[in-house]
Formats: C-alpha cells, structure tokens, sequence
C-alpha cells in the first residue's frame, strides 16, 4: 500500500502522534470506527456532511462558521486559509478514528478534534466528541462570535419529527426511528436557535450580521437543524475552548425490534 505523508509532528494529548496533511488538493477527510463512519470536506464550507450508521445515512451537514467584530457576516472556518489536517488510530484497533483539523490566517486560529465511537454491527448508534480551540493570535482584543450548525436527516430522509434545544447546553433531533442529540460540556452557549436548516443556514452565509433568536422549540416537522453562538471578548494570545459531544441513537422501540430480530435469529440459528 502506497501512502502519501505531508507533514509529521503533530501531537494528540501526550502520547499519541500522528501525520499532518498540509495538501490544499486533498481536503476530504474520513474517520471509521466500528459500523460508523464520518467524513469531511475541510475546505468548501461544508465541512462534515457524512455521519452513516451501516448503510444509513444520518448528516445533511454539521460545521463551525465565526464574526469578529459587530458588522459583516459570519465566514465559515476554512475560509481562514492555512489548514493542517490529519487523521489516528489513537486506541490502536486498526480505524483511524481521530480527526484534527487546524486553521488560521495570523490573527485567529481554529482547531478541532473530532473522535468518533461507533458500536458494533446490528447496533445502529454512535457517538462523536468535538474539541474546539478558538485562540486570538494578536496582541490586541478580539470581539469573537462563533457558530455551530447542525443539520441531521436521520435515517436517511430530510424530513424530521421534531428539533428542540436543551437548555442551552443541548439539542435533541428526532425523527421515526432515531434521535441525534448534542450535549454543551463547556461552556453554556450564549444564543441558540431551533429552526429550518435552510433558515439558519442562510442567516449564517448572507453576508450580514448574525444573532441567533434563542427560539428553543420544539418546531417540526420539517427540514430541521440547530445552532449554537457563543459570544467572547479574547485578550491578544488569549484561548478559549468548546467541549461537545454527539450522539445517534435509535428509539427504545427500535432498539426492541433489533433485540427480537436477535432473539428469533438466534433460536432459527439453534
């Protein structure tokens, strides 16, 4: 097998290194684990547009735009130019199941760990948890707005059930079948909005300001997605940092039927 390294000499916490690409060409990017896969276009402001679950499709798109300042519009984060990525077998299992992903362009600097933890065949959930490092590269304040927007078609179809958000530190989707939900860590987002995924997303790319209506819902049903503003004055050099995690997760009822499917396979099998 033929491998293509760009750069070395990243680290992942403090053991765990991994091959950097720095190839402008190259910006898809897919990590596996289990009967899960997620995949990337880390530099068409898309970003992650593939969350599948065995054959079923899961994710329309899920990405980070940013503001600074109070005018202009909200740029999505590849737009920042320098992007080092690269993907790890951080637990050893043979699935590269980690994704790093850094941006920046002298004055701001974005980087995000995706890890992805998917269950075994015949279990149709998974989990991805997000790192997102947002650092000021000046020396002078940064008036920082930065968006997540998320856009799930659960179970293969773009309409959904329902989406609501929790408390500010959450967002539940739900369609037949399924549920996503995304749990804030850290810290509690300053806006919110549960809404049409086309409404929010082009609130986020129309070129203007953006302030979300911290509408919690539930609204549905319909095309449906969420997003989540967080709003920081960061001293020059200074960091902050967002903490998520994301889960697909089928119904209680569906989780049933699959343990009968089990149960009447296995006694066909005996």
């Amino acid at each position: 097998m033929k491998t293509q390294v760009c750069a070395w000499g990243i680290i992942i916490g403090l053991v765990v290194a991994m091959s950097v690409s720095i190839c402008p060409a190259a910006p898809i990017a897919t990590i596996t684990d289990e009967d899960s896969t997620a995949s990337f276009d880390l530099g068409g402001g898309t970003g992650m547009y593939s969350w599948a679950i065995g054959d079923v499709e899961h994710l329309a798109q899920q990405w980070f735009w940013y503001r600074v300042g109070s005018t202009g519009g909200e740029r999505a984060i590849d737009t920042l130019g320098s992007r080092f990525h690269g993907t790890t077998d951080a637990n050893f299992d043979g699935d590269h199941e980690t994704l790093y992903v850094r941006y920046e362009d002298g004055q701001l600097r974005v980087t995000v760990m995706f890890v992805l933890n998917g269950a075994e065949p015949g279990n149709p959930s998974a989990d991805i948890a997000e790192s997102i490092q947002i650092t000021n590269l000046t020396s002078g304040t940064m008036d920082l707005h930065f968006f997540q927007f998320g856009d799930f078609d659960l179970g293969g179809t773009a309409t959904d059930e329902s989406v609501r958000i929790l408390d500010a530190r959450g967002a539940r989707q739900e369609d037949i079948g399924f549920y996503a939900s995304e749990v804030v860590l850290t810290p509690r987002a300053d806006h919110w909005q549960a809404d049409s995924a086309q409404t929010i997303f082009s609130n986020l790319n129309d070129g203007l300001p953006t302030t979300l209506t911290d509408a919690a819902g539930p609204v549905g049903p319909g095309d449906l997605g969420w997003a989540f503003q967080w709003d920081r004055t960061l001293r020059g050099g200074e960091s902050f940092l967002i903490s998520e995690d994301k889960q697909i997760v089928p119904e209680p009822i569906t989780m049933s039927l699959i343990a009968v499917g089990g149960v009447v396979l296995l006694r066909r099998k005996k």
